[in-house]
C-alpha cells in the first residue's frame, strides 16, 4: 500500500497524523516533499503527480477535499478511480480555522458543531445543559446568523417541561427570537450581506451559537440598539402587533385592557396602544405599576387585591373596553366578558389560568355581540409570518430608530446561567424581557 502525503498546516496536519497511524500499523508511507527534495508545505501538486508517474502508479484513490488538487489530477496521466472526502469533526481547537475553509473545501466534508443549550430529558431546570450540537446549514433563501443574544419566553418553559413541542421540522433547541450577525448566505439570498446586524422571530433554535432564518424574516437592527435590546423585540412586539393590529384591529381613541401589563408582550402592547392612540388599562402586581404607567398605561389594577371587571366598569362608566388582551384563559374568562363593551373583541394568547371554564354565561357574548379570538404565532406558515414581519416593520421600525418605541429589558443572564434565568421567569419576577447573552 502506498500512502502519499504532503506536509501542510491545518487540515494537512490531519492527513499527516493519518500517515503516522498507517506507519504504526506497518504500512509504508512516502513523504512527497522530502522524497523529492522540496521544502515542506509546497503547493505545487504537479510534484505529487510527477512522483507517482516516476513510480509507475497509474490509478489512485485520492483522499482529499482540495479542489486544486482534484483539478491537477484531472489533467494528468494518473487516473483517480475513487475520491474519498476527508470528513473532519470540528472541536474547540480547530472550529474557527475550519470555518475559514468551509467555502473552499465544501461544507459537506466538514461536520460543524456548535454549542447549544439542550435537555437531558423534559423536566425542571436541572435538565438544561450546554453541549455540542450540529450547526444548521442555510437553504437557498436562508441566512445563518451568529447569535449574540436571545430572550426568554413562556413557551421556553413549557417546551422544557415537554408541554409545547416545536412545529414539525423545526429545531428541537429552545429559543424563539435572536439578535446577531449574518455569518453565511444561502445561494439565492440577495437582501443581506455577511456582517449585517439582524434580529428575528424563530420557531425554535435560538439557544445556540448559530441559527438559520429566512431572509424575509430577518429585521435590520437599528443603529441605536445593541444586540441585547434587539433580541428583546421580535417575539414580544410581533405577538402584540398581531393581536392588536391584525386581529383586534385596535383603533385610535378605543379602550384596551391588557393583562400581565409588565410582561414582555404586555410592555410591547402598551407602547403599540400609545402609538395607535388608544387608551390602555393594565393588570399587574402593585410593584410593577410604575413601569406600566411610564409606558403609557392610563390606569393600573392590582390583580391580587382588586377585581379588574369592577374597576373597568367604574372607570368606563359602565361602557366597558373595546379590546381585551388575555393570557390567562379560564380563570379570567367570565370577568373578561363582563369588562368588554358592546362589539368588544378579546384576543386570547395563552392559557396560564387553565383551559376549562365551566359555568360561563354565554349570554354575555350574544347580547354584547362579542368576538373571541385565539391565536398562536409559532406554528404559523412562513408566508403568514413574513407578511406579519413586513407590516410590523412598516408601522414601527422608524419609531425604534428614533427611540419612541423600545424593548423593555429587565435582566440579562450569561447563557451559562440559563437555569437561573428560567427560575427568574417562573417566579414572575421580571418586568419586561429576560435576555441571555451568548459569548
Amino acid at each position: 500500500m502506498l500512502y502519499l502525503r504532503q506536509e501542510g498546516r491545518g487540515i494537512g496536519i490531519i492527513n499527516k497524523l493519518k500517515a503516522y497511524n498507517l506507519q504504526d500499523m506497518g504500512f509504508n508511507t512516502i513523504d512527497a516533499n522530502i522524497h523529492l527534495g522540496f521544502e515542506a508545505d509546497a503547493r505545487d501538486y504537479g510534484i505529487a503527480i510527477e512522483m507517482l508517474e516516476d513510480l509507475g502508479v497509474h490509478e489512485i484513490n485520492l483522499l482529499t477535499n482540495n479542489p486544486d488538487k482534484i483539478e491537477a489530477f484531472e489533467d494528468s496521466k494518473v487516473k483517480v478511480i475513487k475520491r474519498i472526502p476527508i470528513i473532519i469533526e470540528p472541536n474547540a481547537d480547530n472550529r474557527e480555522y475550519l470555518r475559514t475553509k468551509q467555502d473552499f473545501m465544501g461544507a459537506y466534508v466538514i461536520k460543524f458543531t456548535m454549542r447549544a443549550i439542550q435537555l437531558h430529558q423534559f423536566g425542571s431546570v436541572k435538565e438544561l445543559y450546554l453541549a455540542e450540537f450540529p450547526t444548521p446549514e442555510p437553504t437557498d433563501y436562508e441566512i445563518r446568523v451568529k447569535v449574540k443574544a436571545t430572550a426568554l419566553n413562556r413557551a421556553d418553559l413549557l417546551q422544557r417541561e415537554g408541554k409545547y413541542p416545536p412545529p414539525q421540522g423545526e429545531s428541537p433547541i429552545m429559543g424563539l427570537e435572536m439578535a446577531g450577525e449574518v455569518e453565511k448566505l444561502g445561494a439565492k439570498v440577495n437582501k443581506w450581506k455577511i456582517g449585517d446586524r439582524v434580529c428575528g422571530l424563530l420557531a425554535g433554535g435560538a439557544y445556540a451559537e448559530y441559527v438559520v432564518i429566512h431572509e424575509d424574516m430577518a429585521m435590520p437592527i437599528p443603529a441605536n440598539l445593541d444586540f441585547v435590546a434587539a433580541a428583546a423585540i421580535p417575539e414580544a412586539f410581533l405577538t402584540a402587533f398581531q393581536a392588536l393590529v391584525w386581529i383586534a384591529k385596535l383603533q385610535p381613541a378605543e379602550t384596551l385592557l391588557i393583562h400581565a401589563g409588565a410582561s414582555g408582550v404586555g410592555t410591547a402592547a402598551l407602547q403599540l396602544a400609545r402609538l395607535i392612540g388608544a387608551k390602555a388599562y393594565v393588570t399587574a402586581s402593585a410593584e410593577k405599576h410604575k413601569l406600566c404607567l411610564s409606558l403609557g398605561a392610563e390606569r393600573c389594577i392590582d390583580y391580587k387585591n382588586e377585581d379588574f371587571a369592577d374597576r373597568i366598569h367604574t372607570w368606563t362608566e359602565g361602557r366597558g373596553v373595546d379590546v381585551v388582551l388575555d393570557f390567562l384563559g379560564a380563570s379570567y374568562l367570565e370577568r373578561n366578558l363582563k369588562a368588554l363593551g358592546m362589539d368588544g373583541r378579546m384576543v386570547l394568547l395563552a392559557l396560564m389560568g387553565g383551559a376549562q371554564a365551566p359555568g360561563i354565561n354565554l349570554g354575555l357574548i350574544l347580547m354584547k355581540r362579542l368576538s373571541l379570538h385565539g391565536s398562536t404565532l409559532r406554528a404559523r406558515t412562513l408566508q403568514y409570518k413574513t407578511a406579519l414581519t413586513h407590516d410590523f416593520m412598516e408601522l414601527t421600525w422608524a419609531h425604534f430608530a428614533s427611540g419612541n418605541l423600545f424593548p423593555v429589558v429587565d435582566k440579562v443572564f450569561p447563557w451559562e446561567e440559563v437555569a437561573q434565568a428560567h427560575l427568574y421567569m417562573e417566579g414572575n419576577l421580571n418586568q419586561g424581557k429576560i435576555v441571555l447573552s451568548i459569548a
